[in-house]
């Protein structure tokens, strides 16, 4: 006895279930292994199995498909062993035992009590649901989900969980570029929400369809030009004249390219004592987005950011809310000459620039920004081809005047 596996299509949709098919005298046991595959992935099907897959991200995830039905396969072949022992096995019983090594038993017991997709999105979107790691999400980010849920209802008002798949993703990307002309960048932010919509649904036990994890569920972005501050740039838009609250958010800003913080960290700096070491003064903070892995970073206190804080007399104000900083730091580099495309997060790009230019260690600067790789951190960087040659041969030059120091000693 050895379980065979085919193709199952769905009438509704182009994907078809992988189906695994066991025989034994008048016995058959039809078992849905929960494998889906997408109309452009069943081409890879051959003999049972998926082959000849390309050497690419897409071809490596559908190959671990084989690593599930080689599970599930080896447990119903030792199953059906075990119970002829006692007689003929019972299929009921073997596809008992197959769901509990699929874990769609607990799966089941879970999605009787789960809610509905646009029942827990609303939830979220009016901020009545905590984020995975317990807290407020903040008010522009809560206007972010009520976006996306928005276009998603004049897309489909009965989607629920199981209905979005690749296919599915595929269409609705195409009707955001033509029904509601979004740019690509704007669908990339859409789909950013929904996975994480979709990954907390999974978690909390709502949601069982894995389809948004696979690499084909996705939007490329445009590569837009970024913009970063020279130090004489941020000099000069500190120095122009701002009535009260415009000069608020400009200072703010300035701390930011100063110390490479995100907005959400603009709120810790008034409440955070300086610590003094010798002449110099750091900041030691724990940033929002890496709170939930516990790193503290220490930054350095610029003669500027200085400057900000004595003139506060040792306390800055209440930080500026997410839409009045948008807007405020973009008209303030406007009426400064400094930029008519500045946004908020320019202030990390222009810190990271700024002091790769000045000569720090990539690494330290990566434990302040919060990227992982070296590769990620590159990419951050502003620069241009021009002066990446300069970089280049100045390198070189140092380079070559440490192997003439070593040939003369």
């Amino acid at each position: 006895m050895k379980p065979s596996f085919f193709l199952k299509a769905n009438p509704k949709q182009k994907s078809a279930l992988v189906i695994m098919q066991m025989r034994w005298g008048k016995n058959k046991l039809t078992y849905s292994t929960s494998v889906r595959l997408e109309e452009d992935e069943k081409k890879y099907w051959k003999d049972g199995r998926i082959k000849d897959c390309p050497e690419t991200e897409v071809g490596t995830e559908l190959k671990t498909y084989n690593t599930l039905l080689n599970k599930l396969e080896t447990a119903a072949r030792n199953k059906f062993i075990k119970e002829s022992v006692n007689g003929i096995p019972n299929p009921v019983v073997i596809k008992k035992y197959l769901d509990e090594i699929n874990g769609k038993e607990k799966r089941a017991k879970i999605l009787e009590t789960a809610e509905s997709f646009f029942t827990f999105f609303e939830k979220v979107a009016n901020g009545e649901v905590l984020s995975l790691t317990g807290e407020k999400r903040e008010k522009n980010t809560l206007d972010c989900y009520k976006r996306v849920l928005s276009h998603l209802k004049q897309y489909d008002k009965k989607l629920d969980w199981q209905d979005i798949s690749v296919t599915w993703w595929h269409n609705y990307r195409t009707w955001l570029a033509e029904e509601l002309k979004l740019k690509v960048n704007s669908i990339k932010s859409d789909l950013l929400y929904l996975k994480a919509l979709m990954n907390q649904g999974t978690e909390l036990g709502y949601n069982t369809n894995l389809d948004f994890k696979k690499k084909a569920f996705s939007a490329r972005g445009e590569k837009t030009k970024s913009i970063y501050l020279t130090p004489a740039q941020i000099e000069k838009l500190y120095r122009h004249d701002f009535d009260k609250e415009r000069r608020i958010v400009v200072d703010y800003f300035v701390i930011a390219c100063e110390t490479g913080l995100r907005f959400s960290d603009w709120k810790k700096i008034r409440t955070i004592p300086l610590i003094k070491k010798g002449c110099n003064s750091f900041l030691d903070l724990t940033p929002q987005k890496t709170k939930k892995h516990q790193t503290e970073v220490r930054i350095l206190c610029s003669d500027l950011f200085l400057e900000i804080l004595e003139k506060y007399r040792g306390k800055l104000p209440a930080a500026p809310v997410y839409s009045t900083a948008r807007v405020g730091v973009h008209k303030a580099c406007v009426s400064a000459g400094v930029g008519n495309n500045i946004h908020l997060h320019d202030s990390r790009r222009s810190y990271a620039t700024n002091a790769y230019l000045g000569g720090m260690d990539t690494t330290l600067i990566r434990t302040i920004t919060g990227h992982k790789t070296e590769a990620a951190f590159k990419s951050y960087l502003q620069l241009d081809a021009e002066l990446s040659g300069d970089l280049q041969a100045e390198h070189a030059e140092k380079k070559k005047g440490k192997k003439e120091m070593r040939v003369v000693a």
